[in-house]
């Protein structure tokens, strides 16, 4: 007995010696991206057998493995919801690597708006309304997420929460003016979002898991919101709400010049035809960022107001015209116009060679990307263009 005792305690010794080399070897793998070799280690690991002192480390990494942090498993939400669960545990048992927990927890955040995009690239905005509020209910500092609810709710004609959402935001000061930290991961050569510039240099200095540090500052979205807002009273029949709201929304940012851009369509809706007409001939004097025109562009595309968002990235475009991007976003909302049951056959062909053109100018600025010839040549193809068609087709 004694000698099986001994025996015993040897190998329990050799066990828990084992778990914790194992284990400084997937913190290292992590640290320098090595997330194949990491999540090998991991699985060599018999869950049952680690010990207690050694399962907040355990629970971080299973957490990281789950949500396909470490490995190329594309996760599902719930194995998100199973993640950050995991995570809570391995705090809660004492896991303190500040460094590395930043790391993946920002990675989990990065995968939930990939799934979030997947969502609506699927046509499933119901069930990506559901992830963001759950992303906002975890963080109500997050109002970009509030923002991307609201107009998600627009979208889907949930004028109620739409309407609660962006009065939310407005009654918080929420404007959107914000400066993006984005570094690019070695391991799956993706862009990832960092809370701040600090974080992204030390992914990249210290933990040498990212690279290519990059800034996206974003101009106000304040002219997006309140023009929503206006528009969610008066269709709700609270007209003095609306007009209490755009009153408002001037005496606390004069200088807002999203807010300036708008301030006709919203003149428009109130039925406030001269001061329509004096704001539309002022309308963009004192507006030199493109970006600005493009932000109310993409608000009025995902709301499906075609119009506007055509009117806004034109006047993107006359400010930057050699912008690929903004050719490109237009030629989309002159065929999503197009498409429209309501368009005649003969608007349907007017818009469509507007789309054309603007296709063909993007071509000209960026004749690398591919991304837009199977549009071109199904345009050339309306216009029965066959030679324009073919010399597309040989460059894809």
């Amino acid at each position: 007995m004694k000698y099986t005792f001994s025996a015993l305690f040897i190998a329990m010794t050799l066990m828990v010696s084992a778990q914790k080399r194992e284990l400084r070897k997937i913190e290292k793998a992590v640290q320098y991206g090595q997330m194949t070799e990491a999540l090998e280690i991991f699985n060599s690991i018999e869950e049952s057998e680690v010990e207690d002192k050694y399962s907040g480390q355990y629970k971080f990494y299973k957490a990281a493995v789950v949500s396909g942090v470490v490995g190329d498993k594309k996760p599902t939400y719930e194995d998100i919801q199973m993640a950050e669960n995991l995570i809570a545990e391995s705090k809660a048992a004492g896991y303190e690597d500040k460094q590395l927990m930043a790391m993946v927890e920002n990675a989990i955040n990065s995968q939930k708006i990939q799934i979030v995009n997947s969502k609506l690239q699927s046509g499933k905005t119901e069930e990506a309304i559901v992830i963001v509020e759950d992303i906002y209910e975890a963080d109500n500092s997050n109002k970009d997420m509030l923002f991307t609810s609201a107009q998600l709710s627009y979208q889907v004609s949930d004028f109620d929460a739409a309407r609660k959402k962006f009065q939310e935001l407005f009654d918080a000061g929420y404007t959107g003016e914000t400066v993006t930290f984005y570094a690019k991961n070695k391991s799956t050569g993706q862009e990832e979002v960092f809370p701040s510039k600090k974080l992204a240099e030390v992914a990249i200095s210290t933990a040498k898991s990212h690279t290519d540090l990059r800034e996206d500052k974003a101009p106000s979205k304040l002219g997006t919101i309140v023009n929503n807002l206006v528009w969610l009273y008066k269709n709700d029949d609270q007209m003095q709400k609306a007009k209490f709201v755009f009153e408002k929304a001037q005496q606390r940012f004069p200088e807002d010049a999203s807010l300036k851009i708008v301030t006709p369509d919203i003149y428009n809706t109130l039925g406030m035809t001269e001061e329509y007409k004096k704001a539309i001939a002022n309308r963009g004097n004192d507006i030199t960022d493109p970006q600005v025109y493009n932000n109310l562009a993409s608000a009025a595309f995902k709301s499906k107001d075609y119009d506007n968002a055509i009117q806004y990235y034109t006047s993107s475009l006359e400010l930057k015209e050699d912008s690929y991007a903004a050719h490109v976003n237009l030629s989309n909302a002159y065929l999503e116009k197009g498409n429209l049951e309501e368009t005649t056959a003969k608007e349907q062909q007017v818009l469509y060679k507007e789309a054309l053109s603007h296709l063909e100018r993007a071509h000209e600025l960026k004749p690398d990307d591919k991304n837009i010839l199977p549009t071109m040549v199904s345009l050339y193809g309306v216009f029965e263009m066959t030679e324009k068609a073919e010399a597309i087709k040989a460059k894809m």
